[in-house]
């Protein structure tokens, strides 16, 4: 586990080097490709009971070369490091299309890596061992070697070419060999199904922990342990094992082989052990977790609950993961008999609320009136969470915990906190609270609010056909800022009815390219509309140019029109080429940039009102689209190109979904998840969409970036320019980041 992450998350080929080759300061640390730097990076390891955490050490390997790409390691049966390196000017799969002549397809490059200095502790590098004619005492010799990777070649050659006649002489080493013959020969003995009892009561309290854990390990792989439990006895007296590598193989071989019983032994093992050993505790957790999936398991659990004052905290945090009725049952028990955290609240709720069979639906809801009286933002995460539940399961909210809402909704819309407003709008959004409509409408007209974009989201949620009119008087107004009226759009687009495509075709011949564009989007999002649009461009109405926006195609396309490619074809003949426009204007924005003065804190100020919606810098932001930490690697130019044309070249995780609903809307958006009968997608502003599955009439994944693709257009240039120059300076990688320079080759 790692807190680091050597300048890039696109490291490929580690290794651990476990030979003698190398002098002693590199032995039993971990070598790493980094294609993305053009680097080998080395960790050393440090352990916390089972856990190993990896400490960063100095560089093994630097490159001047940029085409220096290391995407695999292994470590050799002669000592040496074997490093394939891919030797390419572009790595990233959606850096340029897949044919550009810029991709290398015939070169590549093996390095060997040995050590030629004097240090007394270092090895010559073995010869190759000749294994094919290596004989059956010489292949058990190659057992204690210490090089890994030979005594794994001579136990694969063992298994598979000596067979039956390696088992007397294997077994022999395997009583009386060194540690690393009992452990490797273990193997040979166990893969031909001659690990018998005898041997492995004599192995399992074997002084030596490797061999221990190795048994442990053999073990879990038994397809059927055998009905008289004395290998399961065996496996959990191994939980008491003074070495926590035997102990976490041990719980891995129960998760793999359960029987109910064994679970307060699992559980105290948990309770037992450090915080710190995360990897131990996560093996119990999946252990639980398995034998919990039993039939009647949970009806067993009352007297070990009792047992223990936190047993029953742990099986609701396992519960989580048993997506079946009794385990619901089960946490609504617990809820209801327990103080939670607001956090854990949300998570046992929802899952308690998801599967629960029908006859116990009342009893959540039940559950949940206990907290009318808690503080508004406990009351709001329980009201959201049950109705996306019940969403999930296909239901509707019960009239009672609708009226709950209401009263909080209109409680927090009358709120002098902006803050408590935004929750409210929210709220009211999600749960479709038509009883505070008015209150959503006026925050909706209300000048120079910061909270318009949010409450006309919510109107239109909650009454799509009265919203019309109040969305055409803000659409047509021409002293509303560019960007009110552009969500004005975006929103009619949104209700998609006739009396609404009809605001969107009046208002568009008389639009700006900026506010045109928008509206373009919105009526392609329908096939009517999408026929006015074309109808318009064709009179001379509306430009041509929109139909150079992958947006407003990528939703015509969705519209299923006749003859669509021909049509686009023959309105955009005259216009100039479009990648000549792009690069127009990437050259304008560059040069603008290079004369405008930086200013990282308004820059940082720009991200978060225009980027934090998807993206993530250090822990500002929502993680949504690609995480930008470290983006400033990408350089100035590609950096340029990226958010001017987002989808341009569009990563397969982050490319947008388009739905066209049973009604006749398109909707696209990036694909979070699937929550039973629900898709929930997030829109170009980060905001979720949810989407009933059963509504669907066509899905794909088109190659449209979720990111708008008008960024030139919504934020001013000054700002533009504080954007970039801020993006530039983010020049590290967050630890556990997601980034969108992964896979990016040095400029």
């Amino acid at each position: 586990m790692i807190g680091h992450l050597h300048g890039s998350t696109g490291i490929a080929g580690i290794v651990y080097y476990a030979a003698q080759q190398f002098p002693r300061r590199y032995r039993d640390t971990i070598f790493i490709g980094n294609p993305v730097t053009g680097r080998v990076n080395r960790d050393r390891l440090e352990i916390h009971g089972s856990t190993y955490e990896a400490i960063e050490e100095p560089d093994f390997i630097s490159c001047d070369d940029p085409w220096f790409r290391p995407v695999d390691l292994q470590l050799g049966p002669d000592g040496a490091l074997y490093i394939a390196d891919f030797y390419n000017r572009i790595i990233g799969h959606y850096e340029v299309p897949l044919d550009h002549p810029g991709r290398d397809r015939h070169r590549g490059r093996i390095w060997r890596v040995v050590y030629t200095g004097t240090d007394d502790d270092a090895h010559a590098p073995q010869p190759l061992p000749n294994l094919p004619v290596a004989t059956t005492d010489q292949l058990i010799e190659m057992l204690d070697n210490a090089n890994l990777t030979r005594r794994t070649m001579a136990t694969h050659e063992l298994v598979d070419r000596v067979c039956e006649d390696a088992i007397s002489p294997v077994t022999e080493a395997v009583q009386s060999g060194t540690p690393l013959q009992r452990a490797h020969g273990l193997w040979v003995l166990s893969r031909l199904g001659a690990l018998n009892d005898g041997l492995i009561d004599r192995l399992a309290t074997d002084p030596e922990r490797m061999v221990r854990i190795h048994l442990m390990k053999a073990l879990a792989e038994r397809t059927e342990w055998d009905t008289s439990d004395h290998i399961a006895d065996l496996v959990v007296a191994r939980l008491q094992d003074d070495d926590a590598f035997a102990r976490r193989a041990a719980a891995d071989a129960l998760g793999r082989n359960p029987r109910m019983r064994q679970v307060a032994t699992l559980l105290a093992l948990w309770q037992r052990t450090d915080a710190s050993d995360t990897h131990l505790i996560h093996v119990v957790r999946m252990a639980i977790r398995d034998h919990m999936k039993m039939p009647m398991a949970y009806d067993r659990l009352a007297s070990l609950i009792a047992s223990e004052d936190d047993f029953a905290e742990k099986i609701a945090d396992i519960s989580v993961g048993i997506p079946t009725p009794r385990s619901a049952r089960y946490l609504l028990q617990y809820l209801t008999t327990s103080e939670v955290a607001e956090k854990e609240l949300k998570r046992l709720l929802f899952h308690a609320a998801r599967y629960i069979t029908d006859d116990q639906v009342p009893a959540i809801h039940d559950y949940a009136e206990v907290y009318q009286d808690a503080k508004v933002s406990t009351q709001q995460t329980v009201l959201e969470t049950l109705n996306r539940a019940t969403q999930a399961r296909g239901g509707k909210l019960p009239k009672n915990t609708l009226n709950w809402a209401v009263e909080l909704a209109n409680r927090l819309l009358n709120s002098k906190s902006k803050f408590k407003v935004r929750h409210g709008i929210r709220l009211a959004r999600e749960l479709r609270l038509m009883a505070v409509y008015d209150q959503l409408m006026r925050l909706a007209t209300t000048p120079r609010s910061p909270l318009r974009n949010d409450a006309m989201d919510a109107c239109v949620a909650n009454d799509p056909a009265r919203s019309v009119s109040m969305l055409a008087d803000i659409l047509r107004n021409g002293r509303e800022a560019i960007d009110i009226r552009q969500k004005a759009a975006d929103a009619l687009g949104g209700v998609g009815s006739p009396e609404a495509v009809d605001v969107l075709a009046g208002v568009l011949p008389s639009a700006a390219e900026r506010l045109a564009v928008e509206i373009a989007t919105s009526l392609a999002s329908r096939r009517e509309g999408a026929e006015r649009l074309l109808g318009a461009i064709s009179l001379g109405k509306a430009s041509a140019r929109l139909l150079r926006e992958k947006a407003v195609v990528d939703r015509l396309h969705g519209a299923h029109l006749k003859g669509l490619d021909e049509t686009i074809e023959k309105l955009t003949a005259s216009l100039p080429p479009e990648d000549q426009r792009l690069t127009m204007l990437v050259t304008q924005r560059r040069e603008g940039f290079l004369a405008a003065k930086r200013d990282l804190e308004a820059g940082h100020e720009v991200f978060l009102k225009h980027c934090a919606a998807c993206h993530k810098i250090g822990d500002e932001g929502k993680k949504i689209g690609p995480e930008l930490d470290g983006v400033g690697q990408r350089g100035l130019e590609r950096l340029l190109e990226d958010v001017l044309d987002p989808s341009r070249n569009v990563d397969q995780a982050f490319r947008s979904t388009l739905i066209s609903t049973d009604d006749g809307r398109i909707v696209s958006g990036l694909a979070l998840r699937e929550e039973g009968r629900v898709l929930v997608l997030a829109d170009n502003q980060g905001k979720e969409i949810r989407v009933a599955l059963d509504a669907i009439d066509e899905r794909s994944v088109s190659g449209l970036s979720p990111m708008p693709g008008n960024v030139v257009d919504l934020i001013s240039e000054p700002d533009f320019y504080r954007l970039i120059g801020y993006l530039l300076s983010q020049r590290t990688a967050r630890p556990g980041a997601t980034t969108a320079s992964d896979g990016e080759s040095s400029k």
